[in-house]
């Protein structure tokens, strides 16, 4: 099984999940799985060297260099190509453009996002800021099949916690780091259809 990555930015809990399956015997075994991970901006920092330790494919886009409304149809393009060459069997997404075109039709149920809230509440960006102005006590995360809409799709695997305050962003998002390696096996064994 051959998995494929989309992040944007720093890629923190991308960068978080490699090092934690480097140094974890019994979770070293997936990252030879990992085929490649696109990031629609250019850093040199920790993922970089991860990568270079284990032999991944990242592939740095500086998205700023294109035109604002081609960014998300230039990302999925690229995807959609890197799939094909590579033979990937699913695309696991951190990143903040929204997909579109060819690429959802050609890997419907192929590509799984993760969005930090419990969808369906509380869908788009600054989802735990949406959850903090409504006043809910509730805080999560999501890992959803993409399609046309926006965190709209099916969903797969979620998490609940208690939304604490003051807000701690990382610790609600880091527990999106089990739920990757959970799925990463569940997919490896035909276990979600």
């Amino acid at each position: 099984m051959k998995f494929g990555f989309y992040v944007s930015n720093g890629a923190t809990r991308l960068t978080k999940a490699i090092a934690l399956m480097q140094s974890n015997e019994a979770l070293s075994e997936m990252v030879p799985n990992i085929a490649f991970i696109l990031r629609d901006s250019v850093h040199h920092d920790e993922l970089k060297t991860l990568c270079s330790a284990s032999h991944i494919h990242l592939y740095q886009l500086d998205i700023e260099r294109h035109e604002k409304a081609e960014r998300s149809i230039t990302v999925s393009d690229m995807l959609s190509e890197m799939i094909e060459t590579m033979n990937v069997d699913y695309l696991f997404v951190f990143g903040s453009r929204v997909l579109k075109g060819e690429l959802l039709i050609r890997c419907k149920k192929k590509i799984i996002n993760f969005h930090p809230s419990l969808l369906p509440a509380f869908p788009g960006v600054r989802s735990i800021d949406q959850a903090v102005n409504y006043g809910s006590i509730l805080a999560g995360n999501t890992a959803h099949f993409i399609d046309e809409g926006i965190d709209t799709g099916e969903v797969i695997l979620q998490n609940i916690s208690v939304l604490k305050q003051p807000v701690n962003y990382d610790e609600i998002l880091d527990k999106q780091i089990p739920m990757l390696i959970q799925l990463m096996y569940w997919l490896s064994e035909e276990r979600i259809s």
